[in-house]
């Protein structure tokens, strides 16, 4: 079942929908029409997946970064922050 619990987890981070969904009568009516069987995780198991996830996603946020290094040298990205500050902020017209 951790499998599914994984899938609802990304389904509600994805649809931007709240945990409590999976007590809303209409989505366990909707979720048991396709298994009988299941029954949403939990909010803490749901937090533990989340977590895991954010793990996972930040390892390969390393990674990809360390990869583009490696293809553009360093530095190959550039921050400039005072486009907006007052000093730069002209009017158009």
């Amino acid at each position: 079942a951790l499998d599914k619990h994984i899938q609802y987890v990304v389904f509600v981070v994805l649809a931007l929908k709240h945990f409590q969904l999976s007590r809303d009568e209409h989505f366990q009516a909707y979720s048991s029409s396709l298994d009988p069987r299941y029954v949403p995780c939990c909010r803490d198991t749901a937090a533990k997946i989340m977590n895991v996830i954010k793990g996972l996603m930040f390892t390969k946020l390393v990674d990809a970064i360390a990869e583009a290094k490696n293809i553009f040298g360093e530095p190959f990205a550039g921050l400039q922050s005072d486009i907006w500050s007052p000093k730069d902020n002209k009017p158009s017209y």
